[in-house]
């Protein structure tokens, strides 16, 4: 028997799905960018600008591990946003399996949002900083070009941040909300037969006569 499906339920599956293809383009994004900085190593970038390459191994160099962080974050986005979907297309068809799925990818996605936040703030855009005080002193970028490339990546990095926390804590509380529970325990006990096996669907019995005497 299927169980009716709320309309809280369509909007988060929905949702998910967005939001997990979100996640996936994001986590490519990351991905191709840690090896394309790599790759770029060894090619010089007009003056006025800052070297991508030179940027990430001055990090490298100030935090030990820079780009494995970053190119662990990639990752984990990049799977939780498949995880996103799956739970988005297993809401639709109101399995069990689905709300306890996009209340765990709730969770990680919270914790490593906020991991991350930290560790860019407490750590990278101070070190960031830091080398474009030091191009300044070399004839690097101007000021406005070093004012306009950190707002731009300060608010990219808000934009992202904020959708999958915004996200995740919209699909935790739906979830846990104690009708959207309701909906997906109703009719539990018709599934399984009383007497039946539970492990078997229920069967319909034929009523013998015995049964009426």
């Amino acid at each position: 028997m299927s169980r009716r499906r709320p309309t809280s339920v369509l909007v988060i599956a929905i949702i998910n799905m967005v939001a997990g293809t979100l996640a996936v383009l994001c986590g490519l994004c990351g991905l191709g960018q840690a090896v394309l900085s790599q790759s770029l190593a060894n090619v010089r970038q007009g003056a006025g600008t800052v070297n991508q390459a030179d940027l990430t191994a001055y990090m490298n160099k100030q935090i030990p591990g820079y780009s494995f962080f970053e190119g662990g974050y990639a990752g984990l986005l990049f799977f939780l946003g498949i995880a996103a979907i799956v739970a988005g297309i297993g809401l639709l068809r109101m399995h069990r399996w689905a709300r306890w799925t996009t209340i765990a990818y709730a969770g990680f996605t919270f914790l490593l949002q906020i991991a991350y936040v930290v560790f860019k703030v407490g750590f990278a855009m101070p070190v960031g900083a830091q080398y474009m005080r030091d191009l300044s002193g070399r004839a690097g970028p101007s000021s406005s070009y070093t004012a306009g490339y950190y707002t731009g990546f300060f608010l990219s990095m808000s934009f992202q941040v904020g959708i999958f926390l915004l996200h995740a804590i919209v699909a935790a509380i739906f979830m846990l909300l104690p009708a959207v529970s309701a909906a997906f325990s109703q009719d539990e006990a018709a599934d399984y037969g009383e007497y039946d096996d539970p492990v078997r669907p229920r069967r319909r019995r034929l009523r013998s006569d015995a049964d009426w005497d």
